[in-house]
């Protein structure tokens, strides 16, 4: 076995035995309430959230280990820890079935989320950047989970030596594992220069990629072998991004030819040519269609804000079914960057640093323009798109808003003092209070304290709704977890 391989099985051997050590102290403490007590951190907690549907809590700590909790017992499911180094998630896969996460040490490993047990291991390299302690490669990493859970994409943009230390040529890796056995099942390719993005089709079985220096094409794989299923042609410089409808029937691709363009994702044939520059900075994403499928957006190749810069003020709105133009969505006065449709694909949101504009996808008339004070939080809408929500800064504090969505007017300001955490609808707010640790519940429409939860004996750092909005879960630096049920 090659020195390389020795290390990683090593090192995840450890994960796996320390993991054991760490789950024999776990332990849970029912209330008479039903809140439950998680116990098992050996350091302060820093952050707490639901997985999934509500079935699990995963929480971090400073002992430098993240625990899996059954939400609705209390049983702890798994410990993810490498000895000595700090997990950084990285990404959950669509399902919430598997986390991967990369070490310090250059190792990433994918788990099981449902039991914590180590499905994949693979060092990326071992370099650590001298200021900041962190992979200065791992940054440049592109990770992408398959839908279903199934597959993962590594893309590394430099190769190194088997002990992570010396670059060793300028070629650029791309590799398909499988996340069952760890086993890598094919390698995609050697690139002229980085990979720029990949992207699984919905269903996970198509992987649709570019890369710089491609001979301006996308790339269409399969995801069970990685083999070549379609070369997308058309495009006169080099293609930066390609996506996957939601429906997976369609794909875009982005060039600096600024012509996007939309394809038949099953046979490669061109549909429609956009006029429109790529939008590089786009921070919200990936995909640039509305939910629904109907809508997507490019950048407006008559206002690029920076040339060659990927970036632009403003943006097109194009109906997908005709390939024609809705409208041209225009105001800001800096470079855009974040465009995001709300939920139900009705609304349409364009941010840049002087302001956001709101409009209706249907035909790009605003509906409200917020100011550079205020701004959009990346999980602006509720689910039902009735609502979204903001923060603004006063000179004396920031606070959040609730707007209606149909008119973007304000339905209530709340403040903000951390850890302000609002329910997925939009209608309930917790704060915290320092002095006595105590967590308070409110109504956002009418105002009133709806209910205050005691119990934790440190300062409260974090709080997370469940997607349902029905339960709670704090973390302290008591160095404990509490899931509180709420009305």
């Amino acid at each position: 076995m090659k020195r390389r391989s020795l290390v990683i099985v090593a090192a995840c051997l450890t994960v796996l035995v320390g993991s054991l050590a760490v789950l024999k102290r776990g332990e849970a403490q029912i209330e008479s309430d039903g809140t439950l007590i998680l116990r098992g951190h050996t350091g302060t907690l820093e952050a707490a959230g639901f997985l999934d549907d509500g079935n699990h809590v995963i929480t971090e700590s400073q002992n430098k280990t993240l625990h899996i909790w059954n939400a609705t017992t209390g049983k702890q499911v798994a410990v993810l820890q490498r000895p000595g180094e700090y997990l950084r998630i990285m990404k959950f896969s669509a399902d919430y079935q598997r986390i991967l996460a990369q070490s310090d040490d250059g190792i990433v490993c994918i788990w099981d989320a449902k039991n914590g047990k180590k499905l994949a291991a693979i060092r990326v390299h071992s370099y650590k950047d001298g200021n900041t302690g962190w992979h200065w490669e791992a940054r440049r990493n592109l990770f992408a989970f398959s839908p279903d859970g199934n597959r993962f994409l590594i893309t590394s943009s430099e190769s190194y030596s088997s002990d992570g230390t010396e670059a060793l040529s300028s070629n650029k890796i791309s590799k398909l594992w499988n996340t069952a056995d760890g086993k890598a099942v094919a390698t995609l390719g050697s690139h002229k220069n980085f990979i720029r993005s990949a992207h699984f089709s919905p269903d996970s079985t198509r992987i649709v990629t570019t890369a710089e220096g491609n001979a301006n094409v996308a790339l269409v794989l399969n995801a069970a072998d990685g083999k070549e299923l379609l070369t997308l042609r058309g495009h006169t410089a080099e293609v930066i991004d390609a996506v996957f409808s939601p429906d997976g029937k369609l794909i875009l691709t982005e060039s600096w030819d600024n012509m996007p363009r939309l394809w038949d994702a099953a046979t490669g044939k061109e549909l429609a040519v956009l006029t429109g520059g790529p939008l590089k900075e786009i921070l919200w994403g990936p995909s640039k269609f509305s939910p629904d499928g109907k809508r997507v957006f490019t950048g407006d190749r008559g206002e690029m804000g920076e040339p060659w810069g990927g970036r632009a003020k403003a943006v097109r709105l194009w109906d997908v079914a005709t390939g024609k133009e809705i409208a041209a969505l225009r105001g800001h006065d800096s470079n855009i960057f974040s465009v995001l449709f709300s939920p139900d694909s009705s609304r349409i949101v364009t941010r840049s640093s002087d302001r956001t504009h709101i409009r209706d996808a249907a035909t790009g008339e605003e509906i409200v323009m917020l100011s550079k004070s205020e701004h959009l939080f990346d999980d602006a809408f509720s689910p039902d798109s009735t609502r979204f929500k903001t923060l603004y800064y006063t000179r004396d504090a920031r606070k959040i808003r609730i707007r209606n969505t149909a008119d973007g007017k304000e339905i209530a300001t709340l403040p903000d003092p951390y850890p302000g955490i609002i329910s997925p609808d939009l209608k309930r707010f917790i704060t915290t209070n320092d002095k006595d640790n105590s967590i308070h519940l409110w109504d956002i429409d009418t105002g009133k304290e709806l209910a205050v939860l005691q119990g934790h004996t440190g300062k409260v750092l974090h709080a997370a709704f469940s997607p349902d909005g029905k339960r709670v879960v704090t973390a302290s630096d008591d160095r404990t977890a509490r899931i509180w049920n709420i009305k």
